[in-house]
């Protein structure tokens, strides 16, 4: 039975996220589907969502390592009990009390040794970042603990996940995600039997570097500004897709962090330069580009023709939306949440929320009409019109901000655009400089 709900649960789950990240792709989509015992790991930048977004990709069932502090209340235990989690303590939840995760560990030793799948955030937290932390060594101790249980026959590995939202909290917005090359734990067999701590760390320095290569690993929040600049940049010149767009940014972050001090100064001074004109009016880099090849007054007539004829559908998806999108939006506000939970309250309120006020909505207009084509017809046109009118609204926002681009343009054109250009020359400059040596040979 347990099965059955795993399987149809997550079929909602997935339902769900393509809802909230409609935009997705995965590499490397043959790691996907494996038969042998695997621990899977990920970063960990939008709490809830990522074992989620991890987990509903493969095709086995998954359990999860879950902080034993949400088991405190009745609730939170019989919840993450019920769904597949198993409590790791951390120095912060012991209380004071001589931590121990013995239990736990002897948990997922038996469930691992059942060809069990087990996902774990191996950081340790969540925290809003295009980088992984220092990993710690517990993910490695389960994993080599398990495979010493099953004297190093039991085949595990450990599959790593790079999360790469373009915004984690916002709705429809791209998510990439980078599936490394699974690790096999019994290769460590021998460095374990020599010295099980020192293995651990050799296991987890390697699952370090295996996550990096993954995600784009800035340095830190400055540095990751300004790389989010140069990289809406090279978007605007050549368009790619998202993987491809990953790469070439991957391979730009390498260089720069080989480049000498002097040039890495100069192109981060242009690029915030560049930057704070943009925030100061409100724009973007698309929306200076764009301006320059538009005539502001066929723009404006052209759209305003466009917004007039789709304002009833508009109006149509956003009124009967209106709980829908609002109750999650406000949540957080009230309740004053850690901005990284916005997606997931957004999500998980949805989840309850969209059929329940679905089938009200459905059941007044039958009420109203007392034809049942007339209310299936009714929902059948919801979703499509919920999404149009979210296109709609950020049409308009992206109408206003070109609009705001091309007037100040006409006063400020030289100066914005030869700040613009000066990025562009040292980026130029920047793509004939060498890879790092290691980071070439893995690309």
């Amino acid at each position: 039975m347990r099965y059955y709900f795993y399987k149809f649960s997550r079929r909602v789950v997935r339902l769900f996220l393509a809802i909230f990240y409609p935009n997705t792709r995965i590499t490397n989509q043959q790691y996907l589907d494996f038969k042998n015992p695997t621990i899977i790991v990920s970063n960990h930048p939008n709490t809830l969502l990522d074992p989620l977004n991890t987990a509903s990709r493969i095709f086995q069932h998954s359990f999860f390592l879950a902080n034993a502090s949400l088991y405190k209340s009745a609730i939170g235990n019989w919840f993450f009990t019920t769904f597949y989690c198993i409590p790791i303590e951390r120095p912060k939840d012991r209380g004071g009390r001589k931590m121990s995760n013995a239990d736990s560990f002897a948990k997922c030793d038996e469930h691992l040794s059942k060809g069990g799948c087990l996902y774990i955030a191996p950081q340790g937290y969540s925290q809003i970042k295009r980088r992984i932390d220092k990993i710690k060594t517990g993910t490695a101790r389960i994993a080599l603990s398990a495979e010493n249980s099953s004297d190093w026959k039991l085949g595990l590995e450990i599959l790593p996940f790079g999360l790469n939202y373009e915004s984690p909290r916002f709705f429809r917005t791209n998510l990439l995600i980078n599936t490394g090359t699974p690790i096999k734990v019994a290769d460590y067999q021998e460095a374990y039997q020599e010295d099980a701590f020192q293995a651990a760390k050799i296991l987890t320095q390697d699952l370090q570097t295996a996550m990096e290569l993954l995600l784009p690993d800035t340095k830190d929040d400055e540095e990751d500004a300004f790389v989010k600049q140069l990289e809406e940049i090279r978007q605007t010149e050549l368009p790619l897709e998202m993987e491809a767009a990953f790469q070439r940014s991957k391979k730009m972050i390498q260089r720069l962090h080989n480049a000498d001090t002097g040039f890495y100064d100069k192109i981060k001074t242009a690029t915030e330069d560049y930057r704070n004109a943009l925030v100061i009016q409100n724009i973007d880099d698309d929306a200076v580009v764009k301006s320059l090849s538009i005539k502001k007054a066929g723009f404006n007539l052209k759209n305003i023709g466009l917004l007039i004829l789709g304002f009833p559908f508009f109006l149509y998806g956003a009124i009967n939306h209106l709980l829908l999108a609002g109750i999650p939006a406000i949540l957080p506000k009230i309740f004053k949440f850690y901005p990284g939970y916005d997606s997931n309250i957004k999500t998980v309120s949805g989840m309850v929320l969209w059929p329940i006020l679905y089938w009200l909505q459905g059941k007044l207009v039958y009420n109203l009409t007392g034809e049942w084509w007339i209310a299936l017809l009714y929902l059948i046109t919801l979703y499509p019109l919920g999404v149009f009118a979210w296109k709609y609204k950020e049409r308009v926002k992206e109408i206003l901000k070109i609009n705001r681009a091309i007037n100040f343009l006409k006063k400020n054109k030289i100066s914005l655009l030869e700040k613009r250009e000066s990025v562009l020359a040292l980026l130029a400059e920047l793509s004939q400089h060498p890879l790092p040596t290691v980071a070439s040979s893995e690309n």
